[in-house]
Formats: C-alpha cells, structure tokens, sequence
C-alpha cells in the first residue's frame, strides 16, 4: 500500500512510533521505538534476542502508531528482519542523529554494540490509516 503525502510528510518528521508485536499468548506486546523512512516502508532496530525480535520470527506481522496528539498514522503488515549487521549498523547511525544530539548518539551506539547486537526490522505496510493530517 502507498503512502499519501499528507501521511509522508509527517512520518519524516521525528516523532517515536509504537509498534505492536504478537506473542505466543496475551495481549500484543506495545514498545516505543524510533524509526526511519525507506519509501513507503518503515525501518526500525530491535535488540537481538529481544521480545520483539522473537515474536517477529514467529508471527512475522507489525502494526505501527506514529501520533501527534489526536493526528496519527498507523500502519500494519508484513515485517522483514534483515539481518546485515552492517546496514543494521548504518541504520542505527541515523537513528542516532535523528533522535539524539551527536555526544547522546555515540554514548548510545557504543551501549548498543555492547548489548549482544540488534536487527533491522522492515514493516512492509498492508494497512494506513490516517487521522487529522
């Protein structure tokens, strides 16, 4: 599915989306993540081994909230991991500057390589829905 550009243009700006995993059993697990733009497709890094990451293996499907007060979009559909330690790397390089000023970003990289590694996530969306924008 295409995003409109109403819908685009307030996903490029920085705002914190949450996303919406399935486990195994209970409620759809909600965590607040940062994410960047690739076309009409949303990128996001989740921890290796993290709860997201595992129910993503097994019930590969994403839904996503990016909101402004009572605007929002929210997207659902496909989730790719990708598992290219160097574009997750790259990824999380501009997560870094997109969310954080460059003394946080390179504090926060080096948590990140010290953490067991992370993954990139690709919500391919199937569903938009838009309000207010």
């Amino acid at each position: 599915m295409e995003l409109g550009e109403n819908a685009r243009r307030f996903l490029q700006q920085p705002r914190f989306a949450v996303v919406g995993t399935n486990p195994a059993d209970g409620p759809p697990q909600l965590s607040v993540v940062w994410y960047r733009m690739d076309g009409d497709d949303l990128l996001f890094v989740f921890s290796r081994g993290s709860a997201k990451e595992k129910n993503l293996r097994r019930a590969p499907y994403l839904s996503a909230c990016v909101e402004d007060g009572y605007r929002y979009v929210t997207l659902s559909g496909l989730a790719v991991i990708e598992e290219d330690e160097g574009t997750t790397r790259a990824l999380l390089r501009d997560l870094a500057s997109r969310y954080l000023t460059p003394a946080e970003g390179e504090v926060w990289l080096a948590s990140d390589e010290n953490s067991g590694g992370s993954v990139t996530v690709r919500l391919k969306p199937e569903h938009i829905v838009t309000y207010g924008i």
